[in-house]
């Protein structure tokens, strides 16, 4: 019997599929609340918060005072949506 192929991780597919949205512009200036990422994506805010960690090292997101997430220029979230 053959092995299955290696499937991505729950934080790897969310993170592409908001790299994604970020690159179609879905969001122009600040993510949705956790709460809505976290039912959105199916997935619990622990989870939400490592995939937003990663959007963050790619600079495709930062962190504002009152906990929301602000998108960066679209020119750095195209690019790296093209990785």
């Amino acid at each position: 019997m053959k092995p299955l192929p290696p499937r991505p991780s729950l934080i790897t597919h969310s993170v592409e599929h908001l790299r994604a949205s970020l690159a179609k512009s879905e969001w122009p200036e600040v993510l949705p609340s956790e709460r809505a990422l976290c039912f959105r994506l199916g997935i619990s805010r622990p989870s939400l918060r490592l995939v937003l960690a990663q959007l963050e090292r790619e600079g495709l997101i930062s962190p504002v005072k009152n906990r929301s997430r602000r998108v960066l220029s679209t020119n750095a979230t195209r690019g790296a949506a093209v990785r």
